[in-house]
């Protein structure tokens, strides 16, 4: 009797201690797993590269470690090259791009970097026609760009577009202001291409002498100043215009204020006599013109009960007549 139980017990201590056991693994198993997986989600070119490492020192084979040594030197250059492309693309978009503002400056909308579409053909003559005329010194580095680098051109030449997009209207709508803008869009240019001719220079073998640095500044210098003035002349003319339209919006305030008394008789008289306080057109025709009818439709209306009326009369002229002719 007493045997039977102690068996139980035993047998019972031997599964309470398996299922601890069971549960002390699955937890290392578990902490190791999410540290993979962290490192995985944070690195996960060194983890796929790791795990080929194991994989061929796992096999003990001296292909697969030859191979794993090629695939890793493979993708350590793709990535150089892919860096290395984004690096010159951030670099052509500085230098092409501007000096930080300088299309907002010059009136055209600041796109960024943002890739588009390709330009028409007649957008691309439309625009070299412009450049050519503005600013020729441009439009020479963008014929020389279209032959070395056509992608690179393409992207250029459309950021110029958008640039001047803004502007071309103007030459037939105001002209004035289009002189203005296309003349700080100028300066912008010169500002653009002043940039790159430092940049080049920096980064020859042979670094620019001190004279060449003094000369290099002094020309920078006078570019800043030109698309400087340039900007200030564009803000001038908005700012005269504004004034212009203040100063008429001032005086129409001014002669509404002295008429004060005649036109607070003429609302009142239009109150009397149930017409519009503002306007000169009778309640009637309002109602008229909600009731959904054109001017056409309500002038037939109109034209035909007159024509009515006419006939009314004309047939009480003709009893009247007939009348007299009776007595007589």
């Amino acid at each position: 009797m007493n045997e039977q139980p102690q068996s139980n017990l035993g047998w019972m201590f031997g599964l309470a201690t398996l299922c601890v056991a069971l549960w002390l693994g699955g937890s290392a198993w578990a902490e190791r797993s999410g540290d993979a997986v962290s490192d995985s989600g944070s690195e996960r070119g060194t983890t796929s590269e790791a795990d080929g490492d194991e994989a061929d020192a796992g096999s003990g084979d001296s292909d697969y470690k030859e191979r794993g040594r090629k695939r890793r030197e493979k993708r350590a250059a793709d990535r150089a090259k892919a860096r290395a492309q984004r690096n010159a693309a951030r670099d052509g978009d500085k230098a092409e791009g501007g000096v930080g503002s300088g299309d907002r400056a010059a009136g055209g909308a600041d796109r960024g970097a943002a890739p588009g579409g390709p330009l028409r053909e007649s957008q691309i003559d439309q625009t070299l026609k412009v450049v050519r005329e503005a600013n020729p010194r441009w439009a020479k580095h963008l014929e020389a760009m279209r032959k070395d680098d056509p992608k690179r051109f393409g992207q250029t030449l459309r950021r110029t577009h958008e640039s001047l997009r803004d502007i071309l209207p103007l030459k037939q709508s105001d002209p004035p202001m289009y002189k203005l803008r296309l003349g700080a869009w100028r300066s912008t240019r010169e500002a653009h291409l002043m940039a790159m001719k430092i940049r080049a220079a920096r980064a020859g073998r042979t670094p620019p002498s001190r004279e060449q640095l003094v000369k290099l500044k002094r020309q920078a210098e006078g570019v800043a100043r030109q698309l400087f003035d340039a900007q200030v002349k564009v803000h001038i003319l908005n700012l005269e215009r504004l004034e212009k339209r203040l100063a008429a919006a001032k005086k129409t305030l001014a002669e509404k204020q002295r008429a004060r008394e005649a036109t607070i008789d003429k609302m009142t008289q239009r109150i009397i006599g149930g017409g519009s306080i503002d306007g000169d057109r009778r309640p009637e025709a309002a109602a008229g013109d909600r009731s959904g009818k054109s001017g056409g439709q309500r002038r037939r209306v109109e034209e035909d009960k007159s024509d009515a009326s006419s006939s009314k009369r004309r047939d009480r002229a003709s009893d009247r007549k007939l009348d007299l002719d009776s007595a007589n």
